[in-house]
């Protein structure tokens, strides 16, 4: 995630509370803060909801989706295989 990322973010957060944005993306208010802290990385499925809701890039999340569609990403199965590591 890069520096202006990281300012939209807070800048967003002004705006809508990070409770009111978890309850959006159907995930705990914790689990949005280790995300946003870039402290855990979100699924393929979490990362296009916060693309959606809050306008952050999923590659800010996801890098390896940067330089295209990556060979055996499958973004309608919400799968990409660098996730099953974790």
């Amino acid at each position: 995630m890069t520096n202006k990322d990281k300012i939209f973010i807070v800048g967003f957060m002004h705006t809508q509370t990070q409770k009111q944005t978890a309850k959006l993306l159907n995930i705990t208010p914790q689990h949005l803060n280790a995300v946003l802290r870039g402290r855990t990385r979100p699924s393929l499925q979490l990362a296009l909801g916060i693309e959606h809701v809050m306008g952050i890039p999923r590659e800010a999340f996801i890098p390896e989706l940067s330089s295209g569609r990556k060979e055996g990403c499958d973004l309608r199965a919400n799968h990409c295989p660098e996730q099953d590591n974790g």
